[in-house]
Formats: structure tokens, sequence, C-alpha cells
């Protein structure tokens, strides 16, 4: 008989990256087979930490085997969504559930269940469909033998999809390492002992988690007590992985030309045409990202806002619609981008930097209004301030610098000088 059971998803503190460079110039539906509730299941309510991009802060409450990644489960953002499977360890695709996993207000919600009695494996990533892709499936660990017969391996489990965004707001994470064991929570999802109290987090007894191993174990809803008023669980681990790179966007004035001059930034965004990888690209979880041999990068028109976009920051003026630029640099936008290094071998498209401002003297008298300007620089590499060169990876997070120097820095009458702005290396 099955009982329900609840199984929480504990996250693994995941360590971040930073690569601090210059820029040198300025949902399809997912398609399930799956069965989306255990009549007599276990539900599975995560706490689920990502990779810390290449920074130069670190943090780390858990190690992760087989890797020197770190992992901290402070950098889910509120709002995450994830899609998770749960695979039963033997193949028998009867018990082979799917639902997601939603973070909101300091906590997760779920909507997957399993089965007690059974060993599970537990799959999961974000977006629930990856950027821009149609036709995406996940496969459970079926393949197809010589003989054209259906053979079950859990490493073949995978994503497949068709065509991706090179730009994103979204965030693209597949988990990397999980592991589980029972335990008693309450309606809080904090863990108990057999008494009932509140066991304190650096108490709390971590199973061992090593990359590229999946298996949370049997389900079971005995943990030994059942005179505790509380609910049972299978509380699992769970590391996440980036998938793409991601570039932060700050804005400063020339300090020379901000003594004569204020511009105040109304509109900023980033733009490129060739947007999409097209192709049948395939993500495994055993082995990775592989791309389509025969990829290419296609038209599609993508725009991404950093003044008032998903990702942006409020800098604007206090009930304003600009933004005052100051001589400190501020950051205003991130987004993340699909890494050269998937497709080395490819032309990465140009991206576009689009602004449009309002230029003032220091007493507050109108110069110039709704000024445009644009600058084009690549995403295949960066120039760090030590002039290193950087080919982005997976993970990696770049700072893009834009300094607005206009090239009349002394020219005190401005009707008769097109302004333009660079984007310059800044230490």
């Amino acid at each position: 008989m099955t009982v329900r059971n609840n199984i929480r998803i504990a996250a693994l503190k995941s360590t971040w990256i930073w690569v601090t460079c210059i820029v040198l110039t300025l949902f399809s539906c997912v398609q399930d087979s799956t069965n989306t509730s255990a009549e007599n299941g276990v539900t599975i309510y995560p706490a689920i930490a990502n990779r810390v991009e290449t920074a130069i802060v670190t943090r780390t409450r858990l190690d992760v085997g087989n890797t020197t990644d770190k992992y901290d489960d402070a950098l889910i953002s509120d709002g995450t969504v994830l899609r998770a499977y749960a695979v039963e360890n033997t193949g028998a695709s009867q018990h082979n559930y799917g639902g997601s996993f939603r973070y909101s207000n300091h906590s997760w919600r779920s909507s997957v269940t399993v089965e007690s009695g059974h060993g599970y494996s537990i799959y999961a990533f974000t977006p629930i469909t990856m950027p821009g892709a149609t036709n995406q499936e996940f496969n459970f660990g079926v393949t197809q033998n010589s003989n054209n017969e259906d053979v079950f391996n859990l490493n073949s489990t995978a994503l497949s999809f068709t065509g991706i965004d090179i730009l994103t707001t979204t965030d693209p994470m597949v988990s990397v390492a999980v592991a589980g064991r029972q335990a008693l929570l309450n309606s809080n999802g904090q863990e108990l002992d057999n008494q009932g109290h509140v066991i304190e987090n650096e108490n709390i007894e971590i199973p061992v988690i090593n990359k590229g191993s999946f298996n949370i174990g049997t389900v079971t809803t005995d943990v030994g007590n059942n005179e505790v008023e509380n609910h049972t669980y299978h509380k699992i681990w769970m590391a996440m992985d980036h998938l793409y790179a991601k570039a932060t966007i700050s804005f400063c004035i020339d300090q020379t030309y901000h003594q004569i001059r204020d511009i105040r930034l109304k509109q900023a965004w980033i733009t490129v045409s060739n947007g999409s990888l097209s192709g049948n690209h395939v993500y495994s979880f055993t082995n990775g990202l592989t791309l389509d041999p025969n990829a290419a990068f296609s038209s599609k028109d993508l725009t991404i806002d950093l003044m008032t976009g998903p990702t942006a920051k409020e800098n604007r003026d206090h009930e304003k619609d600009y933004a005052t630029l100051t001589e400190e640099y501020k950051e205003y936008s991130w987004f993340c981008f699909l890494p050269i290094s998937y497709v080395p071998e490819l032309t990465y498209p140009m991206v576009t930097l689009h602004v449009t401002y309002d230029v003032y003297d220091r007493d507050g008298n109108e110069v110039r209004l709704n000024q445009p300007a644009q600058n084009t620089f690549p995403l295949n590499e960066f120039i760090r301030d030590d002039l290193a060169r950087i080919v982005p990876k997976p993970a990696d997070h770049f700072k893009i610098k834009v300094k607005i120097k206009p090239s009349y820095l002394y020219q005190l009458i401005d009707d008769d000088a097109e302004i333009k702005l660079d984007i310059i290396r800044t230490d």
C-alpha cells in the first residue's frame, strides 16, 4: 500500500565567481507524458541553491563532491519556478511523476508527488521552458537499442528542444547533484527531532552529495516516531548549475563633462538581430548541454529593457521617468547570454546598446532633449581590468561599465555639435 508523505528539497549553498570586465565600445509548452500526481504520494517541498557565479565573494554551507564549485541557497531569487521530474530508479514508468517547485516569500511550494516504497532520482531545471525553445521534451531515461527495443538507463535522462535564444532575462539552471534522507518536519518546513523540537540548521545531518548523482533513495513514511504531531518527509538537498553567462550593465558620467552638464537617462536597452541559435539541442543530465552540430545563429530580434525590464534596478529619480547619472557607477540591469564556449566555431552576433537621454546645464536649463545614441559591442570576448581576454563560459558574470563621455567636453553651446556617448574601458 502506498502512503502519502512529503519530500522536502533542501538547497545546497552555491558559490558565485564574478569576473569584472570592461567592454571597449559602448513559453512554449513543455510536453510531458508523465503522471502529474500520485494518488497516495509524496509531495516534494524544495529549498534549492544555485552555483555561485564566478565572483570574488564566495559563501558556502555545503560541499558537493566531484567538483570544486560551491553552492548557495541565498542566491535563489523570489519568483523562481523549476520544472521537476521524479524518475523511478528501476524504470517503472507508471511510478514516474512530474511537477514544479515555486519559490515565493522565502519559502518553496511544490506540485510534485511520488509514491512511498519506491526509489527515485530527481531532475529539475529552470525556467520551465528554455529561452526561446520549442518542442521541449523530457526523456525519462528510455532509449532504443539496435533492435529498436526500449532500454532504460538513468544516464539517458535528458531535456531536448528546438532552438534557443542567446539573450534572456531569466537565468537558466539545471540540477547537477541531489541527495536525500528521511526526515520529520513541521508545517513550516523546519526539521524536528524525535521529541518534536526544531533542529537548528548547524545541527542538521547532511547526506553526502556528489555532482552527477541524482538518487534520493527509497521514499518511506516511517521515520521512527508516530507520536509527534507533524508531517513526515523525505528531505533532499539539490544543487543547480548555470547554463548561461551573465552580464550586468552599469552607467556613470565622465567627471570632466559633469562639471558643465547633467545627463538624464530616460531609456536604455540592448538589442540583437540574430538572436536565436537554430537546431535540435539536448541537455543531458549526465553529460551537459550538446548543441546541434549544424546550429547557426538565425534571424530573431531580441530586446532587453535596462531601465524598466524584469531585471532592472530602480535607479530613476524620485517620481521621475529618468535617472540622473552620477560620477559613480550604478548597476542598472542584468541579462544572461549563451556563452560562445558552446559554439566556438561560430561568429557570435554583436549586440547594440541604445540610450535616450536629456542634456541639462548645471543650472537645470534644457540643452538637448530626447537625444538617441547607440554603441555596438561583442559578447564572445571580454577584456578585464588587467587586460586579460576572457572567453565567456557558463556561470561567468561580467560587469560591463558604461561611461558617458561626450566628445565635445569643453563646448558650452551644444546646438551646433552632435553629442555622442562613448563606452570606454574603465578601472
